[in-house]
């Protein structure tokens, strides 16, 4: 093992193909959260199960119920209308990213297209989780409920 190894990564593109693996791999997170229920459990190692694995499948549940309260709640405080007009601009942003920008490929430059790719990377990953969810609950049998079955 080379200590000075250096790996880079680069975020995939939002194109159908991969949102579609997204989608996939959210079903199979969901059918593990099902079949593995007990590892949530406190014992050695089920925080890092948790931290790591659990907390980020279920990141669009928060951000929906967090815009959901402060869609009910926008007119009891000006704090919370402005959090709720904050939380609509993003998902509004994202989606003419989506639509203007990463189906040209060129219309934002430079360290803006690099934030603004960064973020709609993190919103489309937790809508393809939030589709995989629908998808798990949808399907009767899965692979890997097949397998442990059998």
């Amino acid at each position: 093992m080379a200590e000075d190894a250096v790996a880079y990564e680069r975020a995939e593109q939002a194109d159908g193909l991969s949102f579609e693996k997204h989608i996939q791999d959210g079903a199979g997170y969901y059918q593990a959260l099902r079949l593995f229920w007990r590892l949530l459990f406190p014992r050695k190692g089920s925080f890092t199960y948790v931290s790591h694995r659990v907390m980020k499948w279920i990141v669009w549940i928060n951000m929906t119920v967090a815009f959901l309260t402060n869609a009910i709640l926008m007119c009891s405080s000006r704090l919370i209308l402005v959090m709720f007009v904050l939380q609509a601009l993003l998902y509004l942003v994202m989606l003419l990213y989506w639509i203007f920008v990463e189906k040209r490929q060129n219309f934002i430059t430079g360290i803006i297209r690099k934030v603004l790719s960064l973020v709609f990377y993190f919103v489309s990953l937790n809508v393809a989780f939030l589709f995989g969810c629908f998808r798990h609950t949808k399907e009767k049998k899965t692979t890997l409920s097949t397998m442990l079955n059998k």
